[in-house]
């Protein structure tokens, strides 16, 4: 009698089809693993760092001193004076958030594709950026508008200042 060694064709379909069957399996566990953690390193990582820098936007730009104290209010950019007569500016430079204090500026937060202030009226009337008149307005909204790794999410932010909104 003749012995055989190595595998039979059925044996070694057998074992293909196992190994595909395990291989799925383990990829149906670990692509949306992997998926949550990007998620979860974008949210943290420069989205994070755009919530932050619209928080603070939103603190200081409530702490404009009156009326008259904002010298530039246009869609991508706002220049004012705080309560305590500090000079505050609000830019993007390229994809960098830029805070100017006086003479002096500061970084806010990177990846950022778009700065977008909206002004209105104190009846709720958007104002147009072109004939805005700082006078008029008694609060704004900010869209920062954040982009890395090919994904984008839009943080938003409705400030009324306590010297604007009344009067």
């Amino acid at each position: 009698m003749k012995k055989s060694s190595g595998f039979s064709l059925i044996e070694a379909v057998m074992a293909i089809v196992i190994i595909a069957i395990l291989a799925l399996s383990i990829m149906f566990f670990t692509v949306p693993a992997m998926n949550l953690w990007r998620y979860q390193a974008f949210e943290q990582g420069p989205v994070g760092e755009g919530k932050f820098a619209v928080a603070r936007m939103s603190r200081e730009i409530n702490q404009v001193k009156d009326r008259d104290s904002i010298s530039t209010a246009n869609a991508t950019a706002l220049d004012f004076t705080d309560s305590s007569n500090q000079s505050m500016s609000f830019t993007l430079s390229g994809t960098t958030l830029v805070r100017g204090v006086g003479n002096a500026s500061q970084t806010l937060a990177k990846n950022i594709s778009a700065l977008q202030f909206r002004y209105f009226d104190k009846d709720g009337i958007q104002l147009s950026s072109p004939s805005l008149s700082p006078t008029d307005i008694r609060w704004m909204e900010i869209f920062v508008t954040v982009t890395a790794g090919g994904r984008s999410k839009t943080l938003r932010s409705v400030i009324r200042p306590r010297n604007l909104f009344y009067g």
